[in-house]
């Protein structure tokens, strides 16, 4: 990961770099942004993957309100604090999220196909595999992104995409055709849309937030917080280094 020298001058660093470092989003706009997110693309997904899986596993359900119990708290303290005062927590908060919404996604898809007889430890193996392979994917094109202050148009092949995103279909495809037929099949196809679809985009949203996080963690004097106290308190930390 890129650390900028932290004598070099903001205004000398390129646009690419200085949209990593930027915070500034407007009050209204992040928390209508953590509302939107957590009651919307979290909450309505999962709860409709639950009602899908917990009706024959219902000991998931318990584990899962507790952590998205503790992802509301944490969302309902950002919306009443002061904006200025949690820009970074925001951005570390939108990293948990997406890390939920991702495998909580993924694991309700993976119990599901257990509960419509898909029990060979060889599709679940691959599964997993490709689930990483897309976190992975997702995370080195973050690094390529803040990679150099130097700008390059970073272009991904397109089969890179094709791959994570369709094979998890194409497996539980062949694995239906070669070991079904299912009686619960429907549900399977159903799981496999919803689930791996959220899982797929939290993932995406995970990488992004994580890598902005650490890379703004360790280049923070040159980010610009809207808190004039914290502008000042790193900039004395810097001149006295």
């Amino acid at each position: 990961m890129l650390i900028i020298d932290k004598n070099q001058k903001r205004s000398s660093l390129p646009d690419h770099i200085l949209e990593g470092l930027d915070l500034n989003m407007g009050m209204y706009s992040v928390k209508h942004y953590i509302a939107l997110v957590t009651l919307l693309m979290l909450d309505v997904p999962i709860c409709f993957n639950l009602l899908l899986t917990t009706s024959k596993y219902p000991v998931f359900l318990y584990p899962a309100l507790v952590i998205l119990g503790a992802i509301h708290i944490w969302a309902i303290r950002l919306l009443i604090k002061k904006y200025k005062q949690t820009q970074i927590e925001c951005l570390l908060y939108f990293g948990f999220l997406g890390f939920i919404g991702s495998f909580i996604n993924f694991f309700l898809m993976m119990v599901s196909h257990f509960s419509i007889g898909i029990t060979s430890p060889l599709y679940f193996v691959i599964m997993i595999f490709f689930y990483f392979l897309s976190i992975f994917l997702f995370s080195m094109r973050e690094h390529k992104k803040y990679s150099s202050l130097k700008f390059r148009k970073v272009r991904f092949p397109y089969w890179q995409d094709y791959v994570s995103m369709f094979t998890p279909g194409v497996v539980f495809a062949l694995f239906v055709l070669l070991s079904g037929p299912y009686p619960l099949f429907p549900l399977g196809i159903l799981s496999l849309f919803f689930c791996w679809t959220f899982a797929y985009f939290f993932t995406f949203f995970m990488a992004k937030s994580f890598y902005r996080y650490v890379f703004i963690k360790r280049n923070i004097y040159h980010v610009r917080f809207e808190d004039k106290e914290l502008n000042r308190k790193y900039r004395m930390q810097r001149q006295k280094e």
